[in-house]
């Protein structure tokens, strides 16, 4: 025969039972959801990061077939190319 164990009162039951489904609750999620390489592109180019912003637009520009964000990475490589362009001549 098994000797009892002396029971536990409801209320930590309940909460023993709330801290094993949140562990597994915690345990099933999906890690942290990266952007897309647009939006982190505009974010790097609104910090001032213009070669990550170029890098992480590269393979958008040149989609085949075009993606909904091909002629925004493009706009957005064109005014970071001309920026270049026109501030060599601003310093002069």
């Amino acid at each position: 025969m098994i000797p009892s164990l002396p029971a536990f009162p409801r209320s930590l039951r309940v909460f023993g039972l709330m801290m094993a489904a949140a562990a597994v609750l915690v345990s099933c999620g999906n890690g942290p959801v990266e952007a897309p390489p647009y939006a982190r592109a505009t974010e790097a180019f609104k910090n001032g990061r213009l070669t990550t912003a170029l890098n992480l637009t590269e393979k958008l520009a040149i989609a085949s077939p075009p993606a909904d964000t091909t002629d925004r990475a493009r706009v957005l490589r064109a005014v970071i190319y001309t920026g270049q362009l026109i501030e060599p001549r601003k310093i002069q």
